[in-house]
């Protein structure tokens, strides 16, 4: 890989905008724009709450046991007593997770079906709470500061900013919004109905940027990217400073 110590570009922002400073938001959240919501961490093995009627004369109170997911016992038929509150069938469990409200990138947008337009019945009452509006999203986690470590420390933050993974998108502060400089995971995406503690922000990544994140996209389902984002990529990884390349032998 060829390194650039004569080169004076240190991210896109210097061959493309970040941010759409004309579009407005609208009465929905629309592709581009940057919303808050709670986002799940994601756990190599995930954390099960064992829940177990707590009185054997009602079915609205359970305890719970927090432990690590059992591959060999758990989504499996189990001999329980009902809750109701719960609402478990036989092979469900209840998954435990943090989550925190995080700045996510709309990437997609799927319209809800209108239940209404469905025979009368079990299909349309099946489909009344199934079919709403849904969101692509991709969070958008904060690289290190002097005063906040995170996974995004200065090497990696470095190469993402010249590209070097599919993965991952630099993005700068914007005001009052994203107040520090941000990396977009495409390796986190996950849907959301954003209903509950989600605000969507007067914020909205550029075109370009998008475009960015889609060729990144086909990357990483093995298509081939556009000549344009290629050639735009070889020009920022050439622009990578020696030393975060040679990290790579540490």
């Amino acid at each position: 890989m060829a390194t650039g110590s004569t080169c004076t570009v240190d991210d896109l922002s210097a061959l493309v905008g970040y941010y759409d400073n004309k579009r407005k938001p609208s009465a929905s959240p629309e592709i581009g724009q940057v919303v808050f919501t709670p986002v799940l961490n994601t756990e190599r093995r995930p954390y099960i709450a064992d829940a177990q009627r707590s009185d054997p004369h009602t079915h609205r109170s359970a305890d719970m046991a927090i432990r690590p997911m059992d591959d060999a016992i758990d989504f499996r038929k189990k001999q329980r007593l009902p809750i109701a509150a719960l609402h478990l069938g036989e092979t469900e469990e209840l998954v435990v997770a943090r989550a925190k409200q995080r700045p996510c990138l709309v990437l997609a947008k799927s319209d809800g079906i209108d239940a209404n337009t469905l025979p009368e019945g079990t299909q349309r009452n099946k489909a009344l709470n199934a079919f709403g509006d849904i969101y692509c999203l991709a969070p958008i986690y904060s690289i290190s500061s002097a005063n906040k470590a995170t996974s995004f420390g200065p090497v990696m933050s470095a190469r993402i900013k010249c590209m070097m993974y599919p993965e991952f998108i630099y993005v700068p502060p914007s005001g009052l919004i994203l107040k520090v400089p941000g990396i977009i995971r495409l390796d986190r995406l996950f849907w959301s109905h954003l209903f509950a503690a989600s605000e969507p922000q007067p914020l909205f990544i550029s075109n370009e940027i998008l475009g960015v994140c889609w060729n990144q996209l086909k990357i990483l389902t093995g298509e081939s990217a556009s000549g344009d984002f290629l050639e735009m990529r070889d020009l920022m990884l050439s622009c990578l400073p020696d030393e975060y390349n040679e990290a790579l032998s540490v």
